[in-house]
């Protein structure tokens, strides 16, 4: 194995197996290859936890990058453990329920991710700590990253398809519809992609199916801008808080 040698699991997280979808990437410190590809119908809690296993057994340093919610803002989780109910909240809307990372990636991006702690991603963000804590069960090892150096056995990533799409300025206005303009749109995104990731000319068509499989696939981008050091890393005087929340890993 290389030292920088890394596998990567793009996961589009949902609420559900039938509106998630998995890439399975390879990075060699060069190029990133899409190896693998797994949709609605191939997924479940068993697939799931086999598709690691069978990973983690290669001895390569495997990195779960997850298009979720990884945790919950700070000031709003510390103001609630004590609160009653009818009592006012201390602080704006805005400082309460957006994470730091949120309010970064609208600084550099223009573009506000969903507020984890006052949205319906909240759900999505329970199913990803899910998924997650399926595979701790076997696997304790289990770590946030916080450097690209860091090679625990298995990694978590925070990743933000959007933040890829806005950062590469891909045209994707209405690519997460179903009609025939959506695809074709998908379809350009996904030949946009190739041009960074190595695959199979077949599995553009596979991967412009629905806007799941494109986001999944843009999580294995947003690894390898991670993996290169283009991605902007938290501010070192607010990591205590941050490891608390999440950091969202985008190229700025």
């Amino acid at each position: 194995m290389k030292p920088s040698e890394r596998l990567i699991l793009g996961v589009d997280c949902a609420t559900q197996w039938a509106r998630m979808s998995v890439a399975v990437g390879h990075w060699n410190n060069t190029r990133l290859t899409l190896q693998q590809t797994l949709t609605a119908s191939d997924l479940n809690d068993d697939n799931w936890q086999k598709l690691v296993d069978q990973l983690s057994h290669l001895q390569t340093p495997l990195i779960l990058a997850m298009d979720a919610p990884l945790g919950w803002p700070f000031p709003f989780m510390n103001q609630l453990f004590h609160h009653q109910a009818g009592e006012p909240l201390q602080g704006s809307a805005n400082d309460l329920l957006r994470r730091m990372t949120d309010k970064v990636v609208r600084q550099h991006l223009g573009k506000t991710p969903l507020d984890v702690a006052a949205d319906r991603i909240a759900r999505t963000a329970h199913e990803a700590l899910r998924m997650i804590g399926l595979i701790r069960s076997s696997h304790p090892e289990v770590a946030m990253l916080w450097h690209p150096a860091e090679t625990p056995k298995i990694g978590l990533l925070e990743t933000y398809p959007a933040a890829v799409i806005r950062q590469r300025g891909y045209a994707s206005q209405g690519y997460k519809k179903e009609d025939a303009h959506a695809k074709q749109t998908r379809l350009q995104m996904v030949k946009a992609v190739a041009e960074e990731i190595d695959m199979p000319a077949h599995l553009h068509t596979v991967m412009s199916q629905t806007d799941h499989d494109l986001d999944a696939l843009l999580c294995l981008l947003a690894t390898k801008d991670f993996l290169q050091g283009k991605a902007l890393p938290p501010p070192k005087d607010h990591l205590a808080q941050i490891k608390k929340e999440g950091w969202i890993w985008f190229q700025p």
